[in-house]
């Protein structure tokens, strides 16, 4: 697979900007995502040293790196433009990310809430990184 041709300003910007969506939408659905997944919701304060941010680093660094394979794949498929990014990030969500998510949580006994989710959050970072690749263009 060559990666020529990729804009990596729009791969950077893309995974920044899932980051931030992903920051966003799960504050907004903290109280009814840490009720599906049964965990406890804490409270973080600035600057406290004890909290791991290790997670965070790795969403990071793997919306970037889902990022520049969306961007290889947009690019294969011909014209980079808005509506290819679209089209390709939905079908990467249905039949990549959709798909796993809900065999894993139906084995792993999660109620369908969080697959909801979880499921409307990988759609939000597929659709706007496909949105970004395609308005930035090679």
């Amino acid at each position: 697979m060559a990666f020529a041709g990729i804009n990596y300003l729009a791969v950077i910007v893309a995974g920044f900007a899932a980051f931030g969506f992903g920051a966003i939408y799960y504050a907004v659905l903290a109280k009814p995502f840490t009720a599906a997944t049964g965990l406890i919701q804490v409270k973080v304060d600035d600057g406290d040293e004890n909290v791991d941010r290790t997670p965070l680093l790795v969403s990071l660094t793997g919306e970037i790196f889902m990022a520049w394979m969306l961007a290889g794949l947009i690019g294969h498929i011909g014209e980079v433009s808005i509506i290819t990014g679209l089209a390709s990030g939905f079908f990467v969500w249905s039949g990549f990310i959709l798909v796993p998510l809900v065999v894993n949580h139906r084995y792993q006994i999660m109620p369908w809430t969080l697959t909801f989710i979880d499921s409307g959050h990988w759609l939000g970072v597929v659709m706007l990184q496909g949105f970004i690749i395609g308005a930035f263009g090679t």
